[in-house]
């Protein structure tokens, strides 16, 4: 299987990006690690996310083995 890499993004277009999700506020209740990613896609494009944890447990990524 071949992998391609995509080209790099220039200055201009990163900023445009940076700025799609601006003034939008997420929540996130994510327990998982495909949740917190997906969350900092969404404040790397400008977007206010909360995330929302168990006042117990928290996020389970951060529990000790």
């Amino acid at each position: 299987m071949v992998v391609k890499r995509a080209p790099p993004v220039d200055g201009a277009i990163r900023e445009r990006l940076g700025k799609l999700l601006s003034g939008y506020r997420i929540i996130e209740s994510s327990m998982l690690l495909n949740g917190a990613a997906t969350g900092m896609m969404l404040v790397d494009l400008g977007a206010d996310v909360i995330k929302i944890e168990s006042p117990f447990l928290g996020d389970y990524l951060r529990l000790p083995d």
